[in-house]
């Protein structure tokens, strides 16, 4: 359902470079549960708003549901995050989503 290779969010400013994740690798199969734990300022926050479709990564690959996430722009992913999580929350399927929504993405 989830997969993340070489995941990596950078922020960068004139004076400073800030790697939040670095060349991150996960994969979340339908019907895990998975708990992120870490120290302050490890990147937490930061790989869920990429997996909430809330910020884009700096490089790397996000597969949502075998669609490519990752190279969306901001309006394709707000449309998928939102259609994704009001439907999930109204009307719920075996797999959270129905297929007929998924035609539109892939």
């Amino acid at each position: 359902m989830i997969t993340i290779k070489d995941l990596e969010k950078i922020y960068r400013t004139e004076e400073v470079e800030t790697v939040a994740l670095n060349k991150m690798n996960l994969e979340v199969n339908e019907g895990e549960f998975v708990a992120i734990m870490g120290p302050s300022g490890c990147g937490k926050s930061t790989l869920l708003n990429i997996l909430g479709m809330l910020d884009d990564p700096t490089s790397g690959s996000f597969v949502f549901n075998g669609i490519e996430v990752s190279k969306f722009n901001e309006n394709k992913r707000s449309d998928l995050h939102y259609l994704w999580f009001t439907t999930t929350l109204r009307q719920p399927t075996a797999n959270g989503w129905s297929k007929k929504h998924w035609n539109r993405w892939k």
